[in-house]
């Protein structure tokens, strides 16, 4: 296994990948990443790294957005197995993300719902969405 970061270790440790895969609980945001992360070539830069995850981010969000527009629009059935794989491909970019700027996923995570919080309370809100200041 790579060695893991002082800013990722307080995450918990897979010994590899596939101690981690199929285990039947839930993955915390800092295993995934680690897990994920093993599969990655973090051998170039950390702004290579980022460009990256962005151009994948926008490659594999394209594969999913085409494959509800044929579902939507052309009479294609939904796959969910096929959604399923996407929205993981997306999520791997994602960590990608988080390894390129030295951050783990949970602080994004974290910071999200923090301004979600903020702009919205509760709850969703048409009138805070359209006059929002977060």
């Amino acid at each position: 296994m790579k060695k893991v970061p002082d800013w990722l270790a307080e995450q918990p440790q897979p010994d590899q990948l596939g101690n981690v895969v199929g285990m039947g609980t839930p993955l915390s945001a800092g295993a995934y990443m680690i897990a994920a992360l093993q599969t990655a070539l973090l051998d170039r830069s950390l702004e290579d790294q980022l460009l990256n995850a962005v151009m994948g981010l926008s490659g594999e969000s394209g594969e999913l957005m085409d494959h509800i527009k044929k579902w939507q629009y052309h009479g294609h059935s939904l796959d969910q197995e096929h959604v399923l794989k996407e929205i993981g491909d997306v999520l791997w970019y994602v960590a990608l993300a988080c390894w390129a700027i030295q951050v783990p996923m949970s602080l994004v995570m974290e910071q999200n719902i923090k301004k979600l919080a903020l702009r919205y309370g509760d709850r969703f809100s048409e009138e805070r969405s359209q006059n929002r200041e977060t």
